[in-house]
């Protein structure tokens, strides 16, 4: 009487590193794929950081155009149904518009505390605020304000 004898192992598993090989091969994929997708995320991320930012420092620039233009806030603009609003465009991919809007005025009396003022009798000091909207390329925007006022006008 003659037993079988079960086949030796390693006979039945030929092939059996190619497949293991080729899930290897399948997990870096999907990891490389995974990377990519996480670096294209974190570029768009950035790009709309760097453009928020231009956008604020446009709107900022206009507040400060806004200080250094004294037709903005003059003699021309003390009636609050009618601000007035100037655009600039410093590059191209750059620009903010302003409106400064008279809020109100005072003849005399006390300045605001803090204001560094002590002037007493008919000096006169005009409120304005001012409202800057920066813009740059990608659509971003960003809208900064302002009060301040004017005296002596």
């Amino acid at each position: 009487m003659t037993t079988d004898r079960p086949t030796n192992r390693l006979e039945s598993e030929n092939g059996s590193i190619l497949i293991f090989t080729l899930l290897v091969m399948l997990i870096l994929t999907v990891i490389g794929l995974a990377a990519s997708r996480t670096t294209e995320i974190e570029l768009k991320i950035t790009t709309n950081d760097t453009l928020t930012k231009k956008a604020f420092s446009s709107a900022d620039a206009g507040i400060s155009y806004a200080v250094s233009k004294s037709s903005l806030y003059g003699d021309s603009n003390i009636d609050p149904a009618a601000p007035v609003t100037e655009s600039q465009t410093p590059t191209n991919d750059l620009s903010f518009a302003v409106t400064a809007t008279y809020v109100t005025g005072t003849t005399g009396g006390s300045f605001a505390r803090g204001s560094g003022f002590s002037a007493t009798g008919k000096t006169k000091f005009h409120i304005y605020e001012i409202d800057s909207s920066g813009n740059s390329s990608g659509n971003a925007t960003c809208d900064v304000a302002a009060k301040g006022y004017r005296i002596g006008l």
